[in-house]
């Protein structure tokens, strides 16, 4: 004590640093105390309501066991099924498949299978190339496949391909600077439309 007194009388300052550093941290302790037991009033009362809650269910399974018992003594005893007298019929019986015949004669011979007949190609062209060909020189600076597939009657994505194909062949001239591209016939495509109309 006197060594403390004397350290506190020595350095005035020290006392001043150690009077607010115990006055934190006895508030903080009051806090917390404070806290648990807001905390165990809470668990309390939820253990209360619980409490209430199973007794109420006590009591309404106890009211249902006794609804059950006087319907039973009503009713009575459920009658008791008896075996049917009549014994259930057999199974119908399967009837046997009839043998094969040995003999190769027997045995139908395949008809034979006709090729498809390939679609016919003019200028080098398929059908549908041909048909897109016409469409663009009917309908010049067409916009993306899709008015296309549907004149024609084609998916979009297989008109798509298509005209990417006559693209570069040398058939088509897209125009990349709009969107959707636009689509016209080159000279060689229209030379060959005028051939291939003057052959039919």
């Amino acid at each position: 004590m006197t060594h403390s007194y004397y350290l506190e009388k020595k350095n005035p300052q020290l006392k001043a640093k150690v009077k607010p550093v115990a006055y934190s941290y006895t508030n903080s302790l009051a806090l917390l105390y404070r806290e648990v037991l807001e905390r165990l009033r809470r668990i309390e009362e939820y253990i209360a309501y619980m409490d209430t809650d199973i007794h109420r269910l006590r009591l309404e399974v106890q009211r249902l066991a006794s609804r059950v018992e006087d319907l039973t003594t009503q009713l009575g005893r459920p009658p008791e099924i008896k075996p049917a007298a009549t014994p259930m019929p057999a199974p119908p019986s399967i009837p046997r498949e009839k043998p094969l015949p040995e003999t190769a004669e027997a045995m139908p011979t395949p008809a034979p299978q006709l090729e498809a007949p390939k679609p016919r190609r003019r200028g080098g062209l398929s059908e549908t190339e041909i048909m897109i060909l016409k469409y663009l020189a009917e309908h010049p600076g067409t916009r993306s496949a899709t008015p296309i597939a549907s004149a024609i009657g084609k998916a979009r994505e297989h008109v798509a391909r298509t005209l990417k194909k006559l693209t570069e062949k040398g058939y088509i001239r897209r125009d990349e600077t709009t969107w959707p591209y636009t689509y016209e016939l080159t000279e060689e495509a229209r030379q060959l439309l005028s051939r291939t109309a003057g052959s039919t």
